[in-house]
């Protein structure tokens, strides 16, 4: 049976180990390869350290590939960490949310795209599911940057139009087919593409503690132009 411990907040963040010309690779018109690489990994840390500080809190990590990259390695000691299983997305975020529903009766997960999400929109995602089966945080783009949980979602994500501009609003209408009452978060803004990254940098030059390790990072970063 899952826990009934209201007070636990179970986080999966989802990501990839960062990999020069794996991951951010929308990126490398403005930045270089390991440039690119640097950002996924100061994204992650970001994330991750909002995360911890929402009351209550349990953080794990969800990464594709390999767990032993140093950058990976490093994290595990300090959060548990799982590989994420094969299929799109909806099928990563379902194991990574199914997994906590069965054990704690609700769970969020997110991506590691997101690295100004403070912990307050963490915390409202978690006080939405008081009173709704489902919570979906909207970005710009017409993506999402997070979803939370209060039953399993089994096959509710499927025939979603990942990487679209319809994939918000199709996940949402795939939870309230399956009879899910759905709550909405303010829109936020994730960062794949060299107009986010300027908004990215354009947020940190005034806000640096928004994101502090990769306000530290684009410091470092050579830009090759910036659109």
């Amino acid at each position: 049976m899952p826990s009934t411990n209201d007070t636990v907040l179970p986080i999966a963040v989802l990501t990839r180990v960062p990999t020069p010309g794996r991951v951010k690779t929308r990126l490398e018109s403005v930045v270089s390869p390991e440039d690119a690489a640097r950002l996924q990994e100061a994204f992650l840390k970001d994330v991750l350290a909002a995360s911890a500080l929402v009351p209550g809190a349990k953080v794990e990590l969800h990464v594709a590939g390999d767990l032993a990259h140093p950058a990976i390695a490093a994290l595990r000691e300090t959060y548990p960490c799982y590989a994420q299983v094969e299929g799109d997305l909806g099928a990563r975020i379902t194991a990574a949310a199914d997994r906590l529903v069965a054990e704690y009766g609700r769970a969020i997960v997110l991506g590691s795209d997101a690295p100004t999400l403070p912990a307050s929109y963490l915390e409202a995602a978690g006080a939405a599911l008081v009173d709704s089966d489902a919570v979906i945080g909207p970005t710009a783009d017409g993506g999402f940057c997070i979803l939370g949980v209060r039953r399993a979602l089994g096959e509710s994500l499927l025939g979603v139009r990942w990487s679209s501009s319809h994939a918000c609003a199709d996940a949402s209408d795939r939870l309230e087919a399956r009879c899910m009452r759905v709550s909405l978060l303010a829109p936020w803004y994730d960062v794949d593409t060299p107009r986010e990254l300027s908004l990215l940098r354009a947020h940190l030059e005034t806000a640096p503690l928004a994101a502090p390790y990769t306000a530290r990072v684009l410091r470092q970063v050579t830009f090759k132009e910036f659109a």
